[in-house]
């Protein structure tokens, strides 16, 4: 019977591997450029990651996770200025080096998944989150739920082309603009649709 692996040393491999691929595309991954580039066996991926796909696999949910922690509300209960606030706030967290290039894997490797035999899915469902959290919010401020469900799309896909334009320029104050620009288009729209 095999032995179980560590969880300690699993995390401790993953957090090594997204430091090594701060500048490396995902599609380079072969378990033996890792291990020389974190100074380990290949034997010792194999031993906590099994194959390739599946070392690929944890190192996406390893960095969605990373990048989405603190990041959700708790409830939908929040005031317009809380709302407006948080927006800002995860942009924020996005405007570093470090979350641009962990972003840059997430894109690569969501890429992937519409020519993959076994797509991940992960990145849909974190887009589907939000567009769900923004929808009910939306709900919540009196907006009908076909209207606030297209206003929800508008604003997360608004967010992720930000994101993504950040990702390939590094231009901060240019994603910080667009965003309060697009911010102030969504609460613009809200203001109007509850005048109506």
């Amino acid at each position: 019977m095999a032995r179980p692996t560590s969880p300690g040393r699993k995390i401790e491999l993953l957090s090594q591997t997204l430091d090594y691929f701060q500048d490396k595309p995902l599609s380079d991954l072969s378990f033996r450029t890792l291990a020389d580039g974190l100074g380990i066996s290949s034997y010792v991926l194999v031993y906590h990651f099994g194959n390739r796909e599946q070392l690929l696999n944890e190192i996406v949910n390893f960095i969605e996770t990373r990048l989405n922690e603190g990041l959700r509300p708790a409830s939908t209960d929040l005031s317009v200025e809380e709302f407006r606030e948080h927006a800002h706030f995860i942009l924020e967290h996005s405007l570093d080096e470090r979350a641009r290039q962990s972003q840059r894997l997430v894109f690569e490797a969501a890429m992937q998944d519409p020519t993959s035999e076994r797509p991940r899915g992960t990145a849909g469902k974190i887009f589907n989150y939000w567009i769900s959290f923004v929808t009910r919010w939306l709900e919540n401020q009196g907006i009908e739920s076909g209207s606030a469900r297209v206003e929800a799309r508008l604003l997360v896909s608004t967010f992720y082309g930000i994101e993504f334009s950040y990702v390939i320029s590094g231009e901060q104050h240019q994603a910080r603009e667009a965003w309060a620009k697009a911010v102030d288009n969504f609460f613009g729209s809200l203001e109007r649709s509850q005048r109506e």
